[in-house]
């Protein structure tokens, strides 16, 4: 993925739930325990970088996949889901080990 690429989505849900979606990446394809390291990374970033940071209660990435097929016909997998309350962000990433929410 570059900068500027429109397969990362973001959402704030009632000011305290930061989602963020990575579609099609090759992150995806990581064996499980390196997923959750890069996914815990990437919600720490999101925290890091988002500044009313006071009112997050949790943090969610998402792996997905999304294929269009003859312009029409769509497939979609977000079942690689990882959810992180703001204390485990804060917390040593050595601490604790993360499993995938389904």
């Amino acid at each position: 993925m570059t900068l500027g690429d429109n397969n990362v989505g973001v959402l704030l849900s009632n000011g305290s739930t930061l989602s963020i979606r990575l579609v099609n990446s090759p992150l995806k394809d990581l064996p499980a325990a390196e997923k959750a390291t890069k996914a815990r990374e990437i919600a720490r970033l999101a925290l890091e970088s988002y500044a009313p940071r006071s009112a997050l209660k949790s943090v969610s990435v998402t792996f997905a996949v999304h294929r269009s097929y003859l312009g029409f016909f769509n497939y979609d997998d977000s079942t690689d889901v990882f959810r992180f309350d703001i204390a485990q962000l804060r917390e040593n990433p050595s601490d604790s080990s993360v499993a995938p929410t389904r």
